[in-house]
């Protein structure tokens, strides 16, 4: 497995590794712990999803995103969604004292998000950045694009029927038209 770019032939960076054994082997193992298993289709999916969220949030390529919890399958994800915007990844130990973190994070002109656990960012308030608390982002990156939809709307009865469901489920492209028809 080979890549060529204007440079010529080079080897395949990990996110792209992970991209071709989700197509060529999806339902293998990628990470395990004792809590939490992905495979290679599930890992990529929520890779590619944290992606388009670092890009919604204006990230781009050169640009720094730090990852500021202990190391668990959300890691391999920041990772790997990070590197697939074209960003770079900056790890943040928890075991330095807070003034050390500071003068770190200080000292990172290009740094632009923090990823953290809801217990590390309590120590991340003093910080003039943004920090996303990794596993509430997740949850919400995990939902489908319609269910958001639907859920956005209060007070207004939807009538969805198991068939506008498989059908929204099928073709997810139609779900903002019928969304925006007022069908579901």
């Amino acid at each position: 497995m080979s890549f060529i770019d204007k440079q010529g032939i080079r080897a395949p960076m990990i996110h792209e590794k992970v991209a071709y054994w989700a197509d060529t082997t999806p339902d293998a193992v990628a990470v395990r712990n004792v809590y939490e298993t992905l495979t290679y289709s599930q890992l990529d999916r929520e890779s590619s999803a944290l992606a388009a969220y670092l890009r919604a949030q204006g990230i781009q390529a050169g640009d720094l995103v730090g990852i500021f919890f202990q190391p668990s399958v959300s890691t391999l994800v920041c990772i790997i969604g990070i590197l697939k915007c074209g960003a770079a990844y900056v790890p943040l130990d928890i075991a330095n004292p807070a003034s050390r973190l500071m003068l770190m994070i200080q000292q990172l002109a290009n740094l632009k998000l923090i990823f953290a656990t809801a217990q590390t960012a309590e120590i991340l308030k003093e910080v003039p950045l943004a920090v996303a608390e990794i596993e509430s982002l997740r949850r919400q990156l995990r939902k489908p694009p319609w269910l958001k939809h639907l859920s956005r709307r209060p007070g207004r009865t939807t009538f969805a029927t198991p068939y506008s469901l498989r059908v929204l489920l099928a073709f997810p492209r139609l779900s903002p038209l019928l969304i925006a028809a007022g069908r579901i």
